[in-house]
Parts: C-alpha cells; structure tokens; sequence
C-alpha cells in the first residue's frame, strides 16, 4: 500500500539545511544517485547490498537549498531500458494507467512526481531517461545542457552522455 506503482527502491528521510528555495520540498532521487548511508542499487541484483559512503553534489546542492531527500526511485536495471520493465525490484506502474509503461529509465521518479507521493526528483538520462518516463507519465522533465547540473559522484553509463536533471508536476515547479 506504500508503494502501489513500485517506485520506491528505498524510503529515507534526509532533511536540508532549513533554509533556502527548497523549503519545504520532498525530493526523490533516481537510484544512480548516491545518498550517504542510504542503499543504492542502480537497479540491478549485482549492487544488492552496495550503500554509498558519500553524497553526490546533486544531493548536497539539494540539501544545502534546504531540500528534504525522501527516498530513492526505481530505475531500469543499469539503466539500460526506456520500458520500465528490467529492474531488479520488478516494473514501475504508470500512475496515470497502470496497464501503461511508465518509461525508463527513471521511470519510479516520474511515477512518484505523477501520483504526487513526491513534490519533485531528480533523474539521470543519457538517451531519453528523464524525457521518456517524463512523457509516458504526463509530468515534465528536463535534460539540461552538459554539465549545468553536476553529475558527479553518480553512477555513470558514459561521461560524455550522462546528465542530471530535474522532474516536476508543472514547469514553474521544473524550473
């Protein structure tokens, strides 16, 4: 009942800095995106048991704008999917349609914007990964130009591909 479109790898509660843009803000992040202390399996059985003994600079700018981390999203099993269908902890459903692929793949972030379990999150794409669930889910994402948002410290597919970027219910809450 927590969890009815499988989106959430793990349920967390990391609390920013008490002041800033992001007051008041509940954030998820795409399970590439280390979060010190928390599990991180970007996906796949092969990171089972993996938890992260740092923060990525996507999660200590999050934090530092007073930003509050409530879990880790669903992602395809390495990443490799557009389908919503390969993770480890099995498929993520469309919130809007549950017989409806959510995308991949950071498909368990949009699904949690979508069904309002999150006011925003942060995805990874390298070909699609924030548009496609983004779309399928009836949210808004953006992938941002190279290297505004810092990739540091996540894990990569392929530094010259990889970018962070926001998912949003609106394009004022994008933004």
């Amino acid at each position: 009942a927590e969890n009815p479109h499988n989106a959430w790898v793990w349920r967390c509660d990391v609390t920013g800095s008490g002041e800033g843009p992001l007051v008041g803000h509940e954030v998820a992040l795409k399970d590439v995106i280390p979060v010190a202390g928390q599990p991180m399996t970007a996906g796949s059985a092969v990171l089972e048991g993996f938890t992260p003994a740092f923060d990525a600079t996507v999660v200590t700018r999050v934090l530092d704008a007073g930003g509050r981390v409530t879990g880790i999203a669903t992602t395809e099993d390495m990443c490799l999917s557009g389908a919503s269908v390969s993770a480890s902890t099995g498929q993520v459903r469309n919130p809007r349609d549950p017989s409806r692929s959510a995308g991949g793949s950071s498909s368990g972030v949009a699904a949690l914007v979508a069904s309002g379990m999150v006011d925003s999150g942060i995805g990874a794409d390298q070909g699609g990964s924030i548009r496609i669930p983004s779309s399928l889910c009836g949210v808004y994402g953006l992938k941002p130009t190279y290297g505004l948002v810092p990739y540091t410290g996540c894990g990569p597919i392929d530094p010259s591909l990889d970018h962070l970027g926001p998912i949003a219910g609106s394009a004022e809450a994008l933004a």
